[in-house]
Formats: C-alpha cells, sequence, structure tokens
C-alpha cells in the first residue's frame, strides 16, 4: 500500500485567514487555537514525552476553559513519536476535547493513527488532508459555538 499525500500546513491553508485564530509556537512544534477547535503541527523527530503532552494540554485548557467542548486535530506534516498512555491520562483529566482527528500523509503515520484511534478513549477519524478534518469538525453539534 502506498499513500502519496501533498501535506498542507495550516498557515497555508484558507482556513488560517477566515477563521478567528491564536498561534502559539513551542520548541517541540506550533499550536494553533481556533474558536472551537485545536490544531497542532509537531516538529520532526519531536518525542512528545510527559512534559510536551501536558503542556499542551494545560495550554489549551487555559485557553478554552476546563467546561469548554473542543475537538483536537493532529496535523501530522512531520514524523514524529508520542506517549499515547500520556494523552490518555491528559484527555480523562480534562474532560475538553470530545474529538479529534488525524491527518496523515504516509503509510507511518496512518499505522501510527491506528494505534492511537484504538486506545483513545475519544472518538478519532483519520483523514487524508487538512480540509477533510476540518469539514468535519465544524459538522460537530457538540462544540461551544459562538
Amino acid at each position: 500500500m502506498s499513500i502519496a499525500i501533498r501535506y498542507m500546513k495550516i498557515k497555508n491553508s484558507k482556513y488560517y485567514n477566515i477563521l478567528n485564530l491564536s498561534k502559539l509556537q513551542f520548541s517541540f512544534g506550533d499550536i494553533y487555537l481556533f474558536d472551537d477547535f485545536v490544531v497542532t503541527e509537531i516538529y520532526e523527530g519531536v518525542h512528545l514525552d510527559k512534559d510536551k503532552i501536558w503542556k499542551i494540554m494545560n495550554t489549551v485548557v487555559d485557553f478554552y476553559g476546563v467546561n469548554a467542548k473542543i475537538c483536537y486535530i493532529s496535523n501530522r506534516i512531520n514524523s514524529y513519536s508520542s506517549n499515547p498512555q500520556e494523552w490518555v491520562k491528559a484527555l480523562n483529566t480534562y474532560d475538553i476535547v470530545i474529538a479529534g482527528a488525524i491527518v496523515y500523509y504516509n503509510l507511518s503515520s496512518l499505522m501510527n493513527a491506528n494505534i492511537e484511534n484504538f486506545i483513545c478513549p475519544k472518538e478519532v477519524k483519520q483523514f487524508q488532508s487538512l480540509d477533510e478534518s476540518i469539514k468535519w469538525v465544524m459538522r460537530i453539534k457538540e462544540l461551544n459555538r459562538n
């Protein structure tokens, strides 16, 4: 099975200029905070360990508040690793993320997404394009809509 998909960074997408967002840069990646969803783009070769995962979750909770309902989109434009068990702990600690999307651009990312989907306590969909993932998120009724 061969997957050859051209990746799309959020800053190059149509959503970057038409939706409200805040961009945060960390040593391990960029986080884009929209009205009711988050897009992360983790840098090449990074390992998302416990500290980085909790940095992301605490940033998201600080921005939206503990009672918000949002979606999380992982735009996998780079190859990196993470600790899925730590994500499960973070998602169970804060009940802010109601669903997630993983945008994959190669077979390795798809295989990792399948593993993460298996252990994640929330609904996670897989997409081959950032546009598809954002359209899916925008159809979710449980989100905080302005």
